[in-house]
């Protein structure tokens, strides 16, 4: 690349930086406001909105890529810009709650697919222990 990084006139979608860390952090932060945990940043009832899924077909609520089948679900959101991709995700695999971000510079959804995939069959193979 020419450039390191890009400035893009839509701020709002492209203009966000941020480290893994801190997507995890949101992704804890939007768990906690879920479940009604004192000192969440939100009430239960918008979190739970939130987390509810608005269109069957896009499998979207408000703001959070949203899945959910019986007691297991999980949430997240992905995003990429000129450059760079990443996915955020949490979700309850029997009885334990995990997540992951993955931020890469590059554009080939294949590379970050295979990256998902990893750590979700290293997420299964941790169920029940």
């Amino acid at each position: 690349f020419e450039h390191r990084w890009f400035v893009h006139p839509e701020m709002a979608a492209a203009g966000m930086w941020t480290t893994a860390s801190d997507l995890l952090r949101a992704l804890l932060a939007m768990r906690a406001a879920e479940r009604g945990d004192e000192g969440a940043f939100l009430p239960k009832d918008v979190a739970t909105e939130m987390l509810t899924v608005q269109d069957e077909a896009e499998q979207f609520g408000l703001g959070w890529m949203v899945r959910r089948q019986g007691d297991r679900w999980m949430y997240g959101h992905s995003g990429g810009n000129q450059g760079f991709l990443c996915d955020a995700r949490l979700a309850k695999m029997g009885d334990q709650t995990i997540g992951f971000a993955v931020m890469i510079n590059c554009e080939k959804q294949r590379a970050l697919g295979q990256i998902i995939q990893a750590l979700m069959a290293v997420a299964r193979g941790q169920e029940g222990r």
